[in-house]
Order: structure tokens, then C-alpha cells, then sequence
């Protein structure tokens, strides 16, 4: 009888130990990601911009954050909003357009910032477009990720500009009858026709890695701390039988 009294307990400790170890573990996993993204882009702040070729099937880490320069024209009547892109705790979007670069085949999508969304959200942002031909430039990045991808959040809606969770370029594709890059540039604040463009740099640093190892080592003290309380309640109830 003893022994079904403590087996409840014993299960709920295990089970707050593993998700506190298993956060933990997130945390430094967490921090080696930042940590790479940040020497990536110090690093690509130095090289020589890349030149986008219909060659070119995807990016390399090591050309994450690498700057472009890129001439052609932008297809205003084909353009992609970002869903669920937080700001200042402000909902929005991102805003992707496909710019036609002159000569080659294959577009590349163009995030030309963040934009607030509308209180109605069925009534869209005016994303219009102020420079549709000329050279521009940017930084080449990976689109945003999401934690969990729903079902049927690559497709986009009917609605101008279309509406999209998750970006998949093969979709984008075929609703835009044209070929596009599977990755993004980030079009640089500097050039005009863009939206708010506070994006991620090395500079900023909006978490450390050693913040992230600071929340490691706080989710593994806590379980530490658990651990002993445990250990000290299950003892005092086996001295007191």
C-alpha cells in the first residue's frame, strides 16, 4: 500500500523533471543556433556581394545574410503577405514581392518590411509600390519559419495581395506562373518603396547566447531544486511509516 502512495508522486516528479532537462536542453540548442547566426553575419558583412544566377537552387548556410544587388522590376499584381509576424507586440505581416530580374529565368522574393495589420483583418494593407523597375539590394536570408505547420498553411489565398503562413516557393510557383528562388532578400533599408525593415542583425542582438545559457542554466537548477525537495519529502515520509 505504501509503495501506491508514492507512485503517483514519483510519476508527477518525473514527468516536471524531463520537461524541466528537456527545456534546458532547448535553451542551449537555442544558444548554438544564435551563436552560429551570429558569426555568420559578422562574417558576411565582409565578402563581396553574391551575383544570383538561374544556377542557384538554394543558399548555403555560409551565404546567409550575404548582401545582393539585383536589377529588374518588381511584379506589383503578384504579391504575398506573411501571416502572423509580431512587432512591438503588434500584429502583421511581412510583405514578399517577386522581383523579375532582368535576363534570367527564375524570380526571387523581395520582403520589403513588416506592416501592420489592419483591426478588420479581412481588410487588407495598401502595399503599393513607389520604384517597380531599377537595381536594388538587400541581404539573402531563409523565410521565416513556424514551430508547428497546419495543414494547408502554404496556400495562399484568393485575396490581393494573397495571404500565406508558411512560404512554400514550389506553391508560390504555380500561382504566379513564373519560376521563383527558394529563399528571400531582405530588401535594405536604404531603398525606397519598403515597409518597416528592422530585421535581425548581429548588431542588435535581441538575445544573447549567453541569455539562452543563462535560461539553460535557470530550467536546470529548477530541476535540481526539485530534485531535492523530492527526494527530501519522500524521505521524510519514510521515516515517519
Amino acid at each position: 500500500m505504501r509503495h501506491k502512495s508514492l507512485l503517483l508522486p514519483l510519476i508527477a516528479y518525473l514527468v516536471v523533471l524531463t520537461l524541466l532537462i528537456n527545456l534546458g536542453f532547448w535553451q542551449l540548442d537555442r544558444a548554438a543556433q544564435k551563436s552560429l547566426r551570429l558569426s555568420q553575419q559578422l562574417s558576411a558583412t565582409d565578402k563581396a556581394p553574391i551575383r544570383i544566377t538561374d544556377q542557384i537552387s538554394a543558399i548555403a548556410d555560409d551565404w546567409l545574410f550575404r548582401k545582393v544587388s539585383l536589377s529588374g522590376a518588381f511584379d506589383g499584381q503578384q504579391q504575398f503577405l506573411i501571416d502572423n509576424q509580431i512587432k512591438n507586440s503588434q500584429p502583421g505581416y511581412f510583405v514578399l514581392t517577386p522581383f523579375i530580374i532582368y535576363g534570367q529565368k527564375k524570380a526571387v522574393l523581395v520582403n520589403r518590411g513588416w506592416i501592420k495589420a489592419n483591426p478588420l483583418r479581412a481588410q487588407l494593407p495598401d502595399v503599393p509600390i513607389t520604384n517597380p523597375k531599377g537595381t536594388i539590394t538587400g541581404t539573402l536570408n531563409r523565410f521565416p519559419s513556424v514551430a508547428i505547420h497546419l495543414k494547408g498553411a502554404e496556400i495562399p489565398t484568393a485575396t490581393h495581395p494573397s495571404i500565406v503562413q508558411v512560404v512554400d516557393v514550389a506553391v508560390l510557383s504555380e500561382k504566379i506562373n513564373y519560376p521563383l528562388h527558394d529563399f528571400q532578400v531582405q530588401l535594405a533599408p536604404e531603398i525606397r518603396g519598403g515597409f518597416l525593415r528592422d530585421w535581425d542583425t548581429a548588431e542588435k542582438k535581441l538575445m544573447t547566447p549567453e541569455k539562452h545559457e543563462a535560461y539553460a542554466l535557470q530550467w536546470f537548477a529548477m530541476a535540481l531544486v526539485l530534485t531535492l525537495l523530492c527526494f527530501r519529502i519522500f524521505l521524510k515520509k519514510k521515516t515517519n511509516e
